[in-house]
């Protein structure tokens, strides 16, 4: 089964294993900001309000 990702220049974020890659090299990155990042990436279709990032997060 694949993994849902996203790519973005030279990057990919893996929405399901909670990852970001650069160039295939996994990029070391503090929990919290990849859930951000993850939040705001599934939720690209709409604006995110701030507290609703917090309370994700």
């Amino acid at each position: 089964m694949a993994h849902a990702q996203l790519r973005f220049g030279h990057y990919e974020l893996d929405l399901e294993r909670r990852q970001l890659y650069h160039r295939g090299r996994q990029v070391p990155i503090e929990p919290r900001a990849v859930e951000m990042l993850c939040h705001l990436a599934e939720h690209r279709d709409r604006m995110v309000p701030k507290q609703e990032l917090l309370d994700a997060v």
